[in-house]
């Protein structure tokens, strides 16, 4: 018999053992990646990852670049299933990384030369072979089951709210893949099929967090568990107003700067009071959204994020809320801006760093786009406006520099053109995504405003206030 003693240094060394287990990394495996793009050569090939997948912070894990015909080859270790991205240039395609597992895929041809903006930008395209034991093909072959179920069984599922279609398709789902042995793949189905529930509104909001989420296990890694989570959770506060009074919580971040003070209105919630962890993902995924709402204060807002970053006792969660505060001070006012070094027409080279002292509008062109050639007298008039104070630069893409270089000449506007095709990761850094796009740079090297307003919706004022800013706190 275990005397009590005894008992307790054996629950200690089992908790011991599990913690270990817990915090010891997996063994890392290679991954092996190749294919072909026919109209591709020397591009950047990267694939990327998210640092996680609430914060959907993008992190590029492994580079390589297409050779004059196209190919490329890439191999690196990697210890878990995820969500991943192949990306050519600035094109992304989606697919699933597996530690182990190799990878060749044919790269359909590129057809963003015929696309107005990012948002018109189809996703990379491929027929992708993976040795990944059916990983790939089963996610695919069930997305393809499931986006036609709900299309079928629409008027079913979200009008006449019944669940009788919903576990017909579960029971088909199950005699499909029930032989399928991989964790990640059952999570997502199951993850899937609850999002239906709960679009159902068969199953209310609270009757969905206890089935799938209450007292479960964290799935860190798995696209449909935290998608579902950031869908169900992304309004949470606010449609429990009677818990949690929108005027409390503003309250708690402006003017208490408190992280403790937010998550006791969350701890109102029963769902979330014995559960810190996941309250203090609800509160991350909640002060996010804030963020970009004008009652609530974005320094504060960063602030009490900071402080669960700093002080939460779980270790996944200050990881999540680093890279949500990554992410959301990214490109923000006072933050420094992306440095680069771009040559003119005539082959100099001009840096963002010899501009400082100055306020710059950084002005992004391409051939195909009319406004933003339209833009470039109001461009001037705001410059000559300004008394040597701004200097704008034209950053084109697509071998657009010699039209704009052309135009400028020919009317004497005398700012310099430079090429970004050698940096093309500029663009996303500074996350352009339609063109024109417009950039205010601070005298300092730090951001202004970005994204900052077309010239017809009020650039000149914005530019003049943030002018007005600047001299106020540097005086």
């Amino acid at each position: 018999m275990i005397k009590p003693a005894q008992s307790i240094i054996l629950n200690s060394i089992l908790v011991l053992v599990s913690t270990l287990i817990f915090i010891m990394p997996v063994t890392a495996q290679s991954v092996s990646i190749s294919g072909h793009a026919t109209d591709r050569p020397n591009q950047l090939v990267r694939v990327i990852v998210y640092a996680d997948q609430f914060s959907h912070l993008e992190k590029t894990i492994a580079t390589t670049q297409t050779d004059e015909q196209g190919a490329f080859n890439i191999s690196f270790d990697y210890s878990e299933i995820n969500y991943a991205l192949l990306a050519i240039n600035l094109d992304k395609g989606e697919f699933y990384l597996k530690p182990g597992a190799s990878y060749y895929f044919e790269v359909y041809p590129d057809t963003s030369s015929r696309q107005k903006s990012y948002f018109d930008k189809q996703p990379l395209s491929f027929d992708l072979k993976a040795d990944d034991e059916q990983l790939n093909e089963s996610i695919e072959r069930f997305n393809t089951m499931f986006n036609t179920f709900v299309l079928q069984e629409f008027n079913s599922i979200y009008k006449s709210r019944s669940l009788k279609a919903v576990r017909d398709f579960e029971a088909y789902v199950t005699n499909e893949f029930g032989d399928h042995q991989m964790t990640y793949f059952e999570d997502y189905i199951n993850y899937k099929i609850a999002s239906i529930k709960w679009l159902s509104k068969k199953r209310s909001s609270q009757q969905i967090i206890q089935n799938y989420y209450q007292n479960k296990p964290l799935l860190f890694n798995n696209i449909e568990y935290t998608g579902f989570f950031n869908e169900l959770f992304e309004n949470y506060p606010s449609n429990y107003t009677h818990l949690m009074p929108y005027s409390e919580l503003v309250m708690a971040v402006n003017d208490k700067n408190s992280y403790a003070n937010f998550d006791a209105i969350l701890a109102r919630d029963s769902l979330l009071s014995d559960n810190q962890q996941l309250r203090e993902l609800v509160a991350m995924l909640s002060l996010s959204r804030y963020y970009y709402v004008n009652d609530f204060r974005r320094d504060q807002v960063v602030k009490v994020i900071r402080q669960l970053e700093r002080n939460s006792p779980f270790t996944e969660n200050r990881l999540v809320a680093a890279n949500f505060l990554e992410k959301l001070s990214r490109n923000s006012y006072g933050n420094p801006a992306t440095p680069f070094e771009l040559a003119d027409a005539q082959g100099y080279n001009r840096s963002l760093e010899q501009y400082k002292g100055k306020f710059v509008l950084l002005n992004f062109v391409r051939t195909d786009c009319k406004l933003c050639f339209e833009y470039l007298p109001l461009l001037n008039e705001m410059k000559e406006n300004q008394h040597g104070k701004l200097q704008v630069l034209t950053l084109a893409v697509d071998d657009a520099d010699q039209r704009f270089n052309t135009y400028n000449r020919n009317r004497n506007f005398d700012w310099p053109v430079l090429q970004v095709d050698g940096q093309i990761l500029l663009l996303e850094s500074y996350d352009i995504r339609t063109y024109p796009s417009f950039v205010i740079v601070n005298p300092d090297g730090s951001i202004a405003m970005s994204p900052a307003p077309m010239p017809e919706e009020n650039l000149e004022f914005f530019l003049n206030r943030f002018i007005q800013k600047y001299e106020n706190e540097h005086q």
